[in-house]
């Protein structure tokens, strides 16, 4: 009777080990076919935006698993985190530009959402200032703020702004603007379906090269209805608009390069991700423990998932007839967004 007892507590380990062993494959399978149904609807096209994430906890529970001796669930789990942190690792990849040669105009771009209910204008100021670009796109500019900026920012005397617009969320309190030291020209407006203000377009000129700025905020995602409208939206950018070697997409886009309706919009365009060599630079934070103090948890837990995820939804596309030689996203004193900051050099072809 003893031996029988001694044999069933060795047993129990061994459970145990095998129950959290599939439990945790069981996560990492459930994740990867959330991500894979992007196409499919909403929730998968939300889930497909912290695809890097998932790849991350695919490879620690394949380490996991491995220490748990259940290799074959461990290979798997080490499969599908390599195919979920492949695409952002592909982006230190250099970009190509075989053939081509440089002009010598290089141009400094920084698209700034400055986040509405921020009233730190005179930091906001500073940041924007220290900067030291070309052009600068502000997005989520409140009328206290904008007045601010038109003050202080004296080194970028041309300037244009949209006025605010109908969406079917709420009537926006703020809206956009770009900041240039360079003349703009050839300005217009387009409103695209549900954003938040009008598309600003413009031309910049720098010496013999000119380039064609489209400044945009698209309607954020968080149910069916918006995440239909935010991909009406891009649908209007690739069916709309000419997309030439000079042009320059800039902006929050509300989406990830994980989407498969962000990789539709570059393949229709000829557009190019300007991360290609640079990396993911996250410019969006999720912070949760504002959502989770809302949701009545004491504080100490609320700090204690306090993790900062970020995602990269503010972006520069560029088309094939400029490069990026620098980019990085800076710090915006009190918004939850990075500005995206690059030099953009001209190229022509090769001589």
């Amino acid at each position: 009777m003893q031996e029988l007892v001694q044999s069933s507590a060795a047993r129990r380990p061994s459970r145990w080990r095998r129950a959290f062993a599939w439990s945790l494959a069981l996560a990492v399978a459930a994740l990867s076919a959330t991500l894979f149904s992007a196409r499919l609807w909403w929730l998968g096209e939300l889930a497909v935006n912290f695809e890097f994430h998932v790849g991350v906890f695919a490879a620690a529970a394949a380490l996991s698993l491995l220490l748990l001796r259940a290799r074959w669930l461990a290979a798997a789990s080490a499969l599908l985190a390599i195919v979920h942190l492949a695409p952002d690792t592909w982006l230190l990849a250099p970009a190509s530009h075989a053939g081509e040669v440089r002009t010598g105009s290089t141009l400094r771009v920084l698209s700034a959402n400055v986040l509405q209910p921020n009233t730190h204008y005179d930091e906001i100021a500073a940041a924007l200032r220290a900067s030291d670009a070309d052009v600068i796109g502000v997005l989520e500019l409140s009328g206290p703020m904008r007045a601010v900026l038109e003050r202080e920012l004296v080194e970028w005397p041309h300037r244009v702004g949209a006025t605010p617009s109908e969406n079917s969320v709420k009537r926006s309190v703020w809206t956009t603007s770009l900041f240039s030291k360079l003349p703009l020209s050839d300005v217009r407006f387009v409103q695209l379906f549900d954003c938040y203000a009008p598309l600003i377009e413009a031309r910049v000129t720098s010496g013999a090269d000119s380039l064609l700025v489209r400044l945009v905020h698209l309607p954020r995602p968080g149910s069916g209805e918006r995440v239909d409208a935010r991909n009406a939206a891009l649908e209007q950018l690739a069916e709309q608009f000419e997309w030439g070697p000079h042009t320059l997409l800039i902006g929050d886009l509300n989406t990830t390069s994980s989407s498969p309706h962000f990789a539709a919009l570059l393949e229709r365009t000829g557009l190019s991700d300007s991360r290609q060599g640079f990396g993911r630079q996250p410019s969006w934070w999720l912070r949760p423990k504002p959502i989770v103090r809302r949701a009545g948890a004491p504080d100490w837990l609320a700090s204690l998932v306090n993790v900062r995820l970020g995602i990269a939804i503010d972006h520069a596309l560029t088309g094939p007839g400029l490069r990026t030689a620098a980019r990085e996203v800076i710090e915006l004193p009190f918004s939850d967004h990075g500005g995206v900051l690059a030099d953009f050099s001209f190229l022509g072809p090769a001589r």
